[in-house]
This record gives C-alpha cells, sequence and structure tokens, in this order.
C-alpha cells in the first residue's frame, strides 16, 4: 500500500474551513475516532445512508459499512488502518431502511488529538460491481439448468459448456471446448444443422427446432433447441447462445399415448361405443370418432355444443334427455338413459348413454363424461 501524504499532519477536525468543504464534498465522507466510533458525516453520508447525522454520532462504523465482516476481526479498522497506510475495498453497505448498497470505501488514517482515527470516503461502486453479481447469478442458474446450454463464437466453435451439457452429449467440458458445434450432430443431419448455426449467425433467433443429436458413445438423442445470438454494441455478432432440451421421454410419452388413442378407437368401434364429454363452464360437447358414426355426423358438421348433441335425439325423448343431464350435473349423480336418434338420412337408432360427473377442485360439477352405445340391434 503507498504511504498517505497526510501522515503526520494533524488537522483540525473543528475548523470552520475544514467543515465547509467536508460538506461540500459530493462524496460521503465519515470521520471516525481511535475506538472505530463515528465522529463526524457529511451531508452527501446522510443522503447515501439514509440517517440524521445526530443519530450517526457515536455509533460504529460497522453500522455502515461491515470491516469487521469483511476482515473477521473485532477490531474495526486495524486491518485497513496500521503504520499511516491507505486501503480501498469494495462491499455491501447498509442503509437505514435495511436495503443493502454496493459501495466503494477508502479509509485514510487521521491523527486526531485522541489519537489515529481513520477518514472514510464512501460512494456507490461501479456497474462492473453489479455486473459481476447478476453474472454469477446466471452462471449459477445456468450450471444448475436440466437443459444443455452452451455457447459458440461466430466461428461456430464452442466456447461454453455446462454440466447438463456432458450429461445429455457425453462430452466432458474440456474435450469439448474449442471443437465445432455441428460435430454433436449426425452425419446425415450437420448439412441442415449448419444451416440453422448459419440462420442465428445471421442476426435472427430460432426456438424450438427439433433434431437429432449423437452422443460420444453413439447413441441418438432427440433433442429440441432454442438459438439466440448476441451482439456487441456496435452491432457486431459476438456469440450464439445454445440451449438444447433432451425430449426422448416426451417422445416416448406422445408415442405411448397415440397408441392408446389407437387402441381406444379400435375398442370403441368394435364394441360400437363412442364416448363424449360435456364441458359446463364453456358449454362444449365433445365426441369421439365412433360417436361420429354412430350419430352419421361428419366431424366437420358437429357445432360441438349441448344443443347440436340434443338435436340428434329423437322429438320425443329430447325433454327428457335434457333434464336428466341438467339434472345429473345439478345433483351430482349419474346420468342415464336409452333414447332413439335420427341420423341425416333420417334412419332411427336406438342408444345407450350413461355419464359420470367431473368435479373441479371447488368440489362442484363441472361437466359430464359419458359413454353412448348403439343397441339398436339388442332392441330389434
Amino acid at each position: 500500500m503507498t504511504p498517505s501524504s497526510t501522515t503526520g499532519r494533524r488537522i483540525a477536525v473543528g475548523d470552520d474551513l475544514l467543515d465547509a468543504m467536508v460538506e461540500a464534498l459530493p462524496l460521503a465522507v465519515v470521520a471516525v475516532d481511535p475506538d472505530g466510533r463515528i465522529a463526524r458525516v457529511n451531508a452527501a453520508a446522510e443522503q447515501l445512508f439514509g440517517y440524521d447525522r445526530d443519530d450517526l454520532i457515536g455509533s460504529s462504523i460497522e453500522l455502515l459499512v461491515p470491516f469487521g465482516m469483511l476482515t473477521g476481526r473485532d477490531a474495526v479498522l486495524n486491518e485497513y488502518v496500521h503504520d499511516g497506510d491507505w486501503a480501498v475495498t469494495e462491499c455491501v453497505a447498509r442503509r437505514n431502511d435495511g436495503a443493502e448498497i454496493w459501495v466503494e470505501a477508502t479509509v485514510n488514517p487521521l491523527e486526531l488529538t485522541v489519537g489515529l482515527g481513520a477518514l472514510v470516503t464512501v460512494k456507490r461502486a461501479g456497474e462492473h460491481a453489479l455486473i459481476c453479481e447478476r453474472l454469477a447469478i446466471l452462471e449459477a442458474f445456468v450450471e444448475t439448468s436440466e437443459d444443455a446450454v452452451f455457447s459458440q463464437d461466430p466461428d461456430g466453435r464452442i466456447t461454453s459448456w455446462n454440466r447438463s451439457s456432458e450429461r445429455i452429449f457425453g462430452y466432458p467440458k474440456e474435450e469439448i471446448l474449442g471443437q465445432l458445434s455441428t460435430m454433436l450432430f449426425p452425419d446425415h443431419l450437420r448439412v441442415e444443422a449448419q444451416l440453422v448455426f448459419d440462420t442465428v449467425t445471421a442476426g435472427d433467433r430460432v426456438d424450438h427446432y427439433e433434431t437429432e443429436i449423437q452422443r460420444k458413445d453413439g447413441m441418438p438423442i432427440p433433442i429440441s433447441l432454442s438459438l439466440c445470438p448476441l451482439f456487441q454494441g456496435n452491432g457486431e455478432l459476438t456469440a450464439a447462445v445454445i440451449i438444447a432440451r433432451d425430449v426422448t421421454e416426451q417422445r416416448l410419452a406422445q408415442a405411448t399415448l397415440a397408441e392408446i388413442e389407437t387402441r381406444i378407437r379400435e375398442g370403441e368401434a368394435l364394441a360400437h361405443v363412442g364416448s363424449w364429454l360435456w364441458d359446463v363452464r364453456t358449454g362444449t360437447v365433445q365426441w369421439t370418432d365412433e360417436l361420429h358414426r354412430i350419430h352419421g355426423v361428419d366431424p366437420l358438421d358437429f357445432e360441438g355444443t349441448l344443443d347440436a348433441h340434443i338435436d340428434q335425439i329423437h322429438p320425443e325423448d329430447q325433454a327428457r334427455v335434457w333434464r336428466g343431464l341438467t339434472e345429473a350435473v345439478a345433483t351430482g349423480r349419474p346420468f342415464e338413459d336409452e333414447y332413439r336418434i335420427i341420423r341425416p338420412e333420417g334412419e332411427h337408432r336406438w342408444v345407450y348413454a350413461r355419464a359420470e360427473p367431473t368435479v373441479g377442485s371447488a368440489g362442484d360439477v363441472v361437466g359430464l363424461r359419458g359413454i353412448s352405445q348403439d343397441v339398436t340391434d339388442r332392441r330389434r
């Protein structure tokens, strides 16, 4: 540390001229006695920390700047001021309202008539401190993300690689950094992947591009890619951030769901049973394919409302069915009935219908979920 120019020079703290000069400074100035207690403050210190000076006089400097926490010592200023030296540190200061602010504190030795104290000048820290804090938070998010997050330079070479990237792609960071991003794709998809990367290099964003990568062990993995370009202030591309999500489980779930739906449709066709759902809140009615076949109605011609559902019923049965459906919603009891329908070509058929109430989170009935079976042959 550099010796202070004030070393060995006594300052008359009560001097009117000095008081006026200190009071006019835009920096917060705090004079501290040898015991680490505040002896004087200026107007800028009052404004920065939100205290009246009368509340600060006699308080520990730790009230404003936690030097003790930084040094781990009980002696507040000994780490910073000894043998006539000065020090500068960036730390968190506390305001009167409890808010914490980043500040740059400069501590100078100050010879008082009662011993060696300190003159502490405080200003808000530069933007780089806030930027460092935000970068640290962002880095924590990236490292804990379940998605692979990595970046590449304008030449397409990988410059960063999080832990999920290692897990999904199988490449450790030290092995992949500096490699071309296209090496992550199988040979037959590299040209297509390069076109996507070129789009980002041109300045466009790409969201949810589904493709396939090849792990280090050769296993293909379906992924969803989102890519975002990063630019300097002059508009020059500096990097691209890539987020890769493993959609293997999603694909399996979709395939399983499709298989289940196929089996349901086949089972409904064999049993001549169709399913329907009435959502009371929206007034919509949904039919499955088999129910459209039972009624002889093209899906494009069905309006999807309860009125359209009732209109397919024989006029002599409509009132009874309507009453049964609305009572099931009002009482929460199952609906069951057997009635006639009229197909568009005029054919009359018999349908057996049963439905169970659908209960919402508040405990009220929000609709009916039911089945309808063509029982014309049995009736005959």
